[in-house]
């Protein structure tokens, strides 16, 4: 930023501080410290924080005068990628079904944008009715849970979900790190008997 006089021909001193509390609780702060700017009045600091957390920044102009300026902003840092879990579907479970439907939630500590899938039958891409698709597809209203209705669903095919979700923030879930495989059984189970073996009705 810059720190100028009223008529902005000089730069002015500035004081900075943090305050801030991290996503496990922790209370954090920093003593204020003074930085002269250029000679334009620009200034930079660098800020790095070991946690995510909500955290205020405040800046003072001329400090030592009567006539300082203070800024404060509230900054929240996000730097973790949201978490997907199925509640529904466990990997490589038999569904005996050709509908069923998959429910999940997502955590993440600022809230949930979007919530996408990719449906694959064996090597191609689907859509929830069955249909061809291609690309990652929103999954509607979705945002700290997912409810999701798969349908027209085939025999003797190994079908993968994929579920991705992107924070407030822009952390998006790994593409690959929170999928399913699963197949279709709509078949009848065979069962027999050999001993005792049926009487012969007699004449």
């Amino acid at each position: 930023g810059k720190a100028l006089t009223s008529d902005e021909n000089s730069p002015v001193e500035i004081e900075w501080s943090y305050i801030g509390t991290t996503v496990s609780g922790e209370e954090v702060k920093t003593d204020p410290y003074k930085i002269q700017p250029a000679s334009d009045g620009s200034y930079s600091i660098d800020i790095n924080h070991e946690q995510d957390g909500e955290y205020t920044y405040t800046l003072t102009a001329a400090p030592d005068s009567e006539l300082s300026t203070v800024i404060s902003r509230v900054v929240v840092v996000d730097t973790t990628d949201p978490v997907v879990e199925f509640s529904t579907l466990t990997n490589d479970e038999i569904i005996e079904s050709s509908e069923f439907t998959l429910k999940g939630n997502i955590e993440d500590a600022n809230g949930i944008e979007k919530v996408e899938y990719q449906l694959m039958a064996g090597s191609t891409q689907i859509l929830i009715d069955g249909t061809q698709g291609t690309g990652w597809k929103e999954i509607p209203k979705a945002k700290s849970s997912f409810n999701l209705t798969l349908s027209n669903l085939k025999e003797n095919i190994t079908y993968t979900i994929k579920i991705r979700a992107t924070d407030v923030a822009g952390n998006v879930s790994e593409d690959e790190q929170y999928k399913c495989n699963f197949t279709i059984d709509l078949s009848n189970p065979v069962a027999s008997i050999d001993e005792p073996k049926p009487e012969e009705n007699s004449s």
